[in-house]
């Protein structure tokens, strides 16, 4: 759009386009430097870019190449939106994204059922997991391990990546609930450790 001297021209008129641009622009330069990409951590930067293309499309409508163009990239990203989650569903199903959902409501009753109010959770590659058991943010190992150590009635969600590294040195006990295996990027399975 930077290249039609309408739009510079609408750029060097209009601060709030200019506004708009920064935000984006601002926006995408962030996410270049956070390390976990999120899928919501881009949320921000949409109505800005929104707002661009249709100023930018309403400044050039009267191009005939334009409107070939706008409708082109509509029709594109339609099929590539519409193809990428009729994909995704049968690909999620397959992959068992619900075994994290399923394993959380059931550790959160076994807890309950054993009279553990608490459910400690410290840090996992699945941020999803925040979420399942209604946190706001991880545990440190540390406090984990010392409210462990000191017997308080907590109950301890590891993955199989985290059980050796947080039992480090003691054996670990027998857990109380073992999630189904995950076939995803992340983790493999997840543990339940009550210590009432």
């Amino acid at each position: 759009a930077l290249l039609f001297p309408q739009v510079r021209r609408d750029l060097k008129s209009r601060p709030e386009t200019r506004w708009l641009l920064l935000w984006a622009l601002g926006g995408l330069l962030l996410m270049t430097f956070i390390p976990a990409k999120r899928v919501d951590r881009i949320y921000p930067v949409v109505p800005p870019l929104c707002l661009l293309a249709a100023e930018w499309c309403a400044a050039l409508w009267t191009d005939r190449r334009v409107r070939i163009a706008t409708g082109a990239a509509t029709l594109a990203a339609l099929l590539f939106a519409g193809g990428y989650f009729i994909g995704l569903v049968p690909l999620s199903i397959k992959e068992g994204a619900s075994a994290l959902v399923e394993f959380s409501a059931r550790a959160r009753a076994t807890a309950a059922s054993h009279g553990v109010a608490e459910i400690t959770l410290p840090r996992a590659r699945d941020d999803g997991l925040l979420l399942y058991f209604d946190r706001v943010r991880y545990d440190s190992k540390s406090d984990a391990l010392a409210r462990w150590k000191a017997g308080l009635p907590i109950a301890l969600v590891l993955s199989d990546r985290s059980v050796k590294q947080f039992f480090d040195g003691m054996v670990p006990p027998k857990p109380a609930m073992v999630s189904d295996e995950l076939r995803r990027k992340n983790e493999r399975r997840y543990y339940l450790f009550l210590n009432h």
